[in-house]
């Protein structure tokens, strides 16, 4: 069976025993006839305590494991999730559910594959299940565990992020989140608040509010001004110099995504914190890319020599400051990649440092699907953490380009492989077979 079919079916089995929804992967509504008051989220238990697992995390999951199983011969069933969690309840799930995990985990560690994990689930998946209603009520209590640790303290940008995490997760049925991280923007005039504002409202008019506040604040910004671009209506070559001009780069979403996941989970390694990663990688994605297909359209076919060298200044600055994605630096290229007579010679170079960024996350991803079982046994799961939270408070850019630099010869590797599945051409060959626009 081909490994994509196998990812399938490890996808389909966790969905059909209730673990693929607690993973956080869509935004839940508040279930069993809980709602969530704004501006403070109603939750049993206080603001986080800091982390209760204390030394070794595996160390001590095991060490649950190991009692509970001596206690009855058999792993336990399930945990339950209660109406009303306390951190104690918390640190208590996450050893009963890393228990009722063994089978899994000593597959896996006996040294059989993913597959051999999917195999034991199969044989008996009510051993693994979690019910909607309890999936639905995990999800709403950790979420207000964490937006109310941020609410509690006396920081503007902590509040602004559990604002920001709620009004994501909520959508359109409460806009009280949304209008109220407006407010705190307003008033605090915090460029990072006025950011996530900017970046997340749904609302046109509060959106446009906020966007057109981020960019007085921070008119050298090149974020704010690739945000703002449809409201200014601008012409290509405004359009162009005024990114040729940006004096930095700066979206705020990894300060933001430090705070969310800086929240100490209750034991590290248990599926409460893996439940809550998820979550806010959920958070950070709903955040719109509204220079996507459109940053480089009006560089490509046969421009005008002026717009050209505008082309490539702004596409020279959007590389010097620092992309924050490897879909922008690939946007980049773009801006210059049908005019290889005129162009840097750079740009070859960089091509293929783009193309070796997207080889490592192909390949990244590949790492982190294989290591997804481990997560939900509760082992480690180095590839997976890192996907899950390196990138998302260091950067995507900054993290894909710091592991290359650390493996001498990978750039160059990964470069050619992206390019053999791409009948050899690099991402800087102009396409003559496409329209140009």
């Amino acid at each position: 069976m081909p490994r994509r079919r196998l990812a399938f079916l490890w996808i389909a089995l966790l969905s059909g025993a209730g673990l693929l929804g607690w993973w956080g992967l869509a935004p839940q509504v508040p279930s069993h006839g809980q709602t969530a008051p704004w501006p403070v989220p109603t939750v049993s238990a206080s603001a986080p305590a800091p982390n209760a697992s204390g030394g070794d995390p595996w160390g001590l999951l095991a060490a649950a494991q190991s009692a509970q199983s001596a206690q009855s011969g058999e792993p336990p069933a399930m945990p339950q999730v209660k109406p009303e969690m306390s951190e104690a309840d918390w640190q208590a799930f996450d050893r009963q559910w890393c228990a009722a995990m063994a089978p899994v985990r000593e597959r896996l560690q006996g040294g059989g594959s993913w597959l051999d994990s999917v195999r034991v689930a199969m044989e008996d998946p009510e051993r693994f299940e979690l019910s909607k209603d309890q999936q639905d009520l995990m999800h709403e209590l950790l979420a207000q565990r964490t937006e109310q640790a941020l609410l509690t303290k006396d920081h503007a940008r902590s509040r602004a992020v559990a604002l920001w995490a709620h009004s994501a997760r909520s959508g359109s049925a409460e806009p009280a989140p949304g209008a109220a991280l407006l407010a705190l923007a307003q008033s605090t005039r915090d460029p990072m608040v006025v950011a996530l504002a900017a970046q997340t409202l749904r609302d046109p008019a509060s959106a446009q509010l906020a966007r057109a506040l981020w960019r007085e604040l921070e008119p050298d910004n090149l974020a704010p001004l690739l945000l703002a671009r449809g409201d200014e209506k601008l012409a290509p070559e405004v359009f162009l110099q005024r990114i040729a001009q940006a004096g930095r780069h700066e979206t705020y979403l990894d300060d933001a995504m430090a705070l969310l996941l800086g929240v100490p989970p209750p034991i590290r390694g248990g599926p409460s914190e893996w439940t809550a990663q998820v979550a806010a990688t959920g958070r950070q994605a709903a955040v719109a890319v509204p220079w996507a297909r459109s940053l480089s359209r009006p560089c490509q076919g046969s421009v005008a020599p002026d717009r050209a060298a505008l082309c490539e200044q702004a596409a020279q600055r959007i590389w010097n400051l620092g992309p924050d994605s490897v879909l922008l630096a690939s946007e980049a290229l773009k801006m210059v990649r049908d005019r290889p007579a005129q162009r840097s010679t750079a740009w070859d170079e960089r091509a293929q440092q783009v193309e070796a960024s997207f080889q490592w996350q192909a390949d990244e991803a590949q790492r982190t699907m294989d290591e997804t079982p481990k997560r939900i046994a509760c082992l480690p799961a180095p590839s997976l953490q890192r996907a899950m939270v390196e990138s998302r408070v260091q950067g995507e850019w900054a993290t894909v380009q710091r592991h290359l630099s650390a493996q001498p010869g990978a750039t160059a590797a990964l470069a050619a492989r992206f390019r053999a599945g791409r009948q050899g051409r690099s991402l800087i060959d102009p396409e003559p077979s496409k329209s140009r626009l």
